[in-house]
């Protein structure tokens, strides 16, 4: 494969790219946070912070989603639940990594 060719194929997943998603533990699970641009309307994006958990309730039903999306919220926001400390942290961690840094990185096995 050639050098050009291998920077389209670059391009056009950087072109795809829809977010990004980070590992975090929480103090009774691991979760992903990250965030992911929306089109809110045409030629308009806004970027959403969202946390993922695994589904508690996947057991119940196999028919279920294995894991939930969730938007996060602002500490000021949020109450003192489980799930929303596990926002308040992600939304701490999340901030911390610009998007520039992980918009550049194309993972290998895409290719």
């Amino acid at each position: 494969m050639s050098n050009q060719d291998q920077q389209e194929k670059q391009s056009e997943w950087r072109n795809r790219e829809l977010g990004a998603l980070w590992v975090r533990n929480g103090k009774n699970q691991k979760y992903l946070s990250g965030s992911l641009k929306v089109e809110t309307m045409p030629g308009v994006t806004e970027t959403v912070k969202v946390v993922v958990f695994t589904n508690k309730n996947k057991e119940k039903n196999e028919r279920a989603p294995d894991y939930v999306v969730y938007r996060s919220e602002d500490r000021e926001q949020s109450t003192s639940s489980t799930v929303e400390k596990a926002v308040d942290e992600a939304i701490e961690e999340t901030s911390q990594v610009t998007t520039s840094q992980t918009s550049e990185e194309v993972p290998e096995e895409l290719f």
